[in-house]
């Protein structure tokens, strides 16, 4: 599964506690964009 999110509106702990409310979790892995496409969609 992949999920992507506004990190502005909504913090990772609460996606992992509605994740998990699902079932049980084996593995999670969380990115971050790269510096420059933030940078990219600001300007």
């Amino acid at each position: 599964m992949k999920l992507h999110c506004n990190r502005g509106e909504v913090s990772a702990a609460d996606i992992l506690r509605m994740i998990e409310s699902w079932g049980r979790i084996s593995d999670v892995h969380m990115e971050e964009p790269d510096f420059e496409e933030v940078v990219h969609r600001i300007y």
